[in-house]
Formats: structure tokens, C-alpha cells, sequence
């Protein structure tokens, strides 16, 4: 029904909230379980979020739920106290999910999933 409602392709599905902390906690058990799809050899490891230290703390609570690492990248007056790109790289590896779930700045939050 939702689906239809937002015009998508016919075999997507989606799911309604009422907050951004529950549309968190949804989208990161939804990338964990896609993750584990697309990794099937990887059963023995969990996957990791990259976060800036400054975002909404229901991330965290994603990674405390749902046992997935979150690499925190600190902010700085640099990068304008957001996310910084420069710390990117080096948090990367394969378990590292590639997909972006939310994309929404509450306060400089920048989330990959």
C-alpha cells in the first residue's frame, strides 16, 4: 500500500513512522539484514556505520540494538561541526555497509549505511 501510495515500481515495499529516531531504528535493522543477504560468508563478523560524533543518538543505539559497529569520525570547526569527509577513508573496510538508508540533517548528521 505504501508503495502504490509514493507511485514506486511495482515490487518495493516501504514502511510508515511517526518519528525520525523510529525511522532510524528501522532503516538500520533493514540495512543489517540486507547486509547479511549480500555477505553470507561473512557470518562470524557484523557490519559498520560510519557516524559523525554529532549525530542523532538513536545511531548508536542502532549499533547497541542490532550489534553493528558504528566508527565515529569527530567534527571539528574545520568541517564546519559536520561530518568530516577526511576521516573517511581510513574507517572503510569490507564490512563497512555501502548503503545510504536516511539521508536527513537534523543537526550536520550525515549517516552510511
Amino acid at each position: 500500500m505504501l508503495a502504490n501510495l509514493w507511485n514506486a515500481p511495482s515490487g518495493f515495499f516501504g514502511a510508515a513512522t511517526t518519528g525520525s529516531s523510529e525511522a532510524v531504528l528501522l532503516g538500520g535493522l533493514a540495512m543489517k539484514r540486507q547486509w547479511q543477504l549480500e555477505h553470507p560468508c561473512y557470518l562470524n563478523s557484523r557490519p559498520n556505520v560510519i557516524i559523525g560524533a554529532n549525530a542523532h543518538i538513536c545511531v548508536n543505539k542502532v549499533a547497541n540494538y542490532f550489534d553493528v559497529e558504528a566508527r565515529i569520525i569527530p567534527v571539528s570547526e574545520k568541517s564546519g561541526y559536520s561530518f568530516d569527509p577526511e576521516g573517511l577513508e581510513d574507517r572503510l573496510d569490507e564490512n563497512t555497509s555501502t548503503k545510504p538508508y536516511i539521508k536527513v540533517q537534523f543537526f550536520s548528521f550525515m549517516l552510511i549505511f
